[in-house]
């Protein structure tokens, strides 16, 4: 999957946000939700594929940390316990940030600043990192999804 036209970028970003709706419902959280996990067919049709580090919600004392950098919410890069499906609309902002402005929320020279930038910077808007025309509503969604609190999040 590639950065594209900002309509294409929202209809993938919410297509994967209800086939995470549905995991949900039966208590699966992903845990690494990425472009490359979202696979693209003909006759645009979706699916959100690579369920091996997911966990069923009630079972998801995992404190390893598991996930792919660029794409892990705050709890995750602590190894927290409590992991639910807000880390993955924390990585959904991710992938719709990479989808509009084909570029990662946090960019850096090391893993480390990675995920200290999960933890603790306050990410642009994506409008501010495009030419695309961003609606001020999909900046502030977006935000929203990447806030550091998983109770800040839609």
């Amino acid at each position: 999957m590639h950065p594209g036209p900002l309509n294409r970028g929202v209809e993938i970003a919410s297509e994967v946000a209800g086939a995470l709706s549905l995991a949900h419902d039966r208590n699966i959280i992903h845990r690494d939700i990425k472009p490359d996990n979202v696979i693209l067919f003909p006759e645009n049709r979706l699916r959100l594929s690579d369920f091996g580090i997911a966990k069923v919600a009630q079972h998801t004392i995992d404190a390893t940390g598991s996930g792919t950098l660029g794409y892990m919410a705050p709890e995750q890069v602590r190894g927290q316990a409590d992991i639910d499906g807000r880390a993955d609309l924390y990585a959904l902002g991710c992938v719709a940030y990479w989808l509009l402005t084909g570029r990662m929320v946090f960019e850096a020279s090391s893993a480390m600043e990675v995920l200290t930038h999960h933890l603790h910077t306050i990410p642009t808007a994506p409008s501010t990192q495009t030419e695309l025309p961003i609606p001020p509503e999909l900046d502030e969604l977006i935000l929203r999804c990447l806030a550091k609190s998983p109770d800040e999040r839609p």
